[in-house]
């Protein structure tokens, strides 16, 4: 299963501005990523495998038949790849998969800010 390491990276250091130190400042860097869909249309065409239109396809997390699948990728590109490696999840299980890693979901271009 593909499970990116880390939505966000957290960085600890001490410095002075002006004369007042700051410890434990901690640096937020977010990375946008989205949640790719694919039916069964574009998993047969991606994968070449007009089967999969009758047979269906399963998630392989849970192995429950499912009509979508999907992917959390930096770009299209990026996702289709992953696709044809195998990594793409029924909705149930990329829902687990979010809240167990603590993901936080923004609409595009919504990003709060720290603190927001």
């Amino acid at each position: 299963m593909y499970l990116p390491e880390l939505s966000r990276y957290y960085f600890s250091f001490d410095f002075k501005i002006k004369g007042i130190n700051i410890s434990d400042f901690i640096l937020i860097l977010v990375i946008y990523m989205r949640i790719y869909a694919f039916g069964l249309d574009d998993i047969a065409r991606i994968l070449g495998r007009s089967d999969i239109l009758s047979e269906g396809v399963r998630c392989p997390s849970c192995g429950y038949r499912t009509s979508v699948l999907y992917v959390l990728a930096d770009s299209y590109d990026e996702a289709v790849s992953l696709l044809r490696e195998g990594y793409g999840l029924c909705g149930q299980c990329m829902i687990e998969m979010l809240y167990e890693n603590s993901y936080e979901i923004y609409p595009s271009g919504h990003y709060r800010g720290v603190g927001g």
